[in-house]
């Protein structure tokens, strides 16, 4: 009993401890911070977050109207830089403003990668290359070129580097380039946090489950899928029948209209990697990716492989598939 009684109290002052750790910030009014994707959304929401705590926030957007609204909303500290991050030469002008606006003896605390564009859902023989690669372009080629391309900013001010990838970024639903894309995240992050180490700067993920944001909304995913079922041969689309594409696009509905909208559990987890004393490597904003795919994750293939009907995560049976 004594030993139960000793153990208890170990483990009670261990998690005490680490809430007490978790609790203690860094005080970053003043410091330089880069975002992307800063249009609507968890980029935007977080520009305006950081402007409040008193830092410099350069602000990349995709479009000038995002851009003016954001300035319209923010102080004189923050910046909007226009910024598409599948060209190369828009990230080397982005770097060039931003280090214009830097003082020479400082760099970038934080840079958070997190611009984004949805996947496709449905069967990856219905996508074409272009239309799989122009997912990767934005969603992993530009979070790898943005932090290259501002690394020596980063690097001088000993920062940190917040990836936004995905919990299907560790449980795949098939999305037509929006996984593979949220996968390489994870492999660039982690491989990243290794080689950054002797240079002091620290890298986080971020894993989110589904928040209702211009991602998720099915006004932009089902006439992408209307298009890709249409254009299907009149042979291919009996081989999946209509009932299974009308089911696709119910389960879609059904997850995304589940969404939740509290959006400030992802803002406020790019918040703390950034400003925690003891940042977290990961971070799991929303119920679901906690509870769901996460555990998910975990459990051998040969169970999630048949676990997948019963949450209705994945995608109906095929027509013909039935007949098997």
């Amino acid at each position: 009993m004594e030993f139960l009684s000793l153990a208890f109290l170990v483990v009670f002052v261990f998690l005490v401890s680490i809430w007490l750790l978790d609790k203690i910030k860094i005080n970053i009014s003043g410091r330089y911070v880069l975002i992307t994707g800063c249009d609507t959304g968890f980029g935007n929401l977080i520009a305006k977050q950081l402007d409040k705590k008193g830092c410099h926030v350069f602000a990349a957007c995709f479009t000038e109207k995002g851009a003016s609204d954001l300035r319209a909303a923010s102080s004189n500290r923050l910046k909007t830089v226009q910024m598409d991050v599948t060209k190369s030469e828009s990230i080397e002008a982005a770097y060039e403003i931003v280090k214009a606006g830097i003082p020479a003896n400082k760099g970038l605390w934080g840079v958070i990668n997190n611009a984004g564009v949805t996947g496709n859902p449905g069967q990856y023989n219905w996508w074409t290359r272009e239309e799989i690669r122009s997912i990767i372009e934005v969603n992993l080629l530009g979070v790898v070129e943005v932090t290259n391309v501002f690394l020596p900013l980063i690097k001088k001010a000993k920062g940190r580097i917040v990836n936004v990838s995905s919990s299907l970024g560790i449980y795949t639903i098939p999305t037509g380039g929006y996984e593979m894309a949220k996968h390489g995240v994870e492999a660039f992050s982690d491989g990243l946090r290794i080689l950054m180490k002797p240079y002091g700067v620290t890298v986080h993920i971020l894993e989110p489950g589904y928040f209702r944001t211009e991602v998720t909304n099915t006004e932009g995913i089902f006439p992408r899928m209307d298009k890709a079922w249409n254009r299907l041969t009149p042979e291919e689309r009996e081989e999946y029948g209509e009932e299974y594409y009308q089911d696709l696009k119910n389960v879609m509905a059904e997850i995304l209209d589940n969404a939740t909208d509290k959006l400030y559990l992802v803002t406020d987890a790019m918040e703390h990697a950034l400003t925690a004393w003891w940042p977290w490597r990961r971070y799991l904003p929303g119920l679901d990716a906690k509870l769901l795919y996460k555990p998910l994750s975990m459990l051998p293939a040969i169970l999630t492989d048949n676990l997948d009907s019963i949450f209705r995560i994945k995608t109906p049976t095929p027509k013909v598939c039935k007949k098997l």
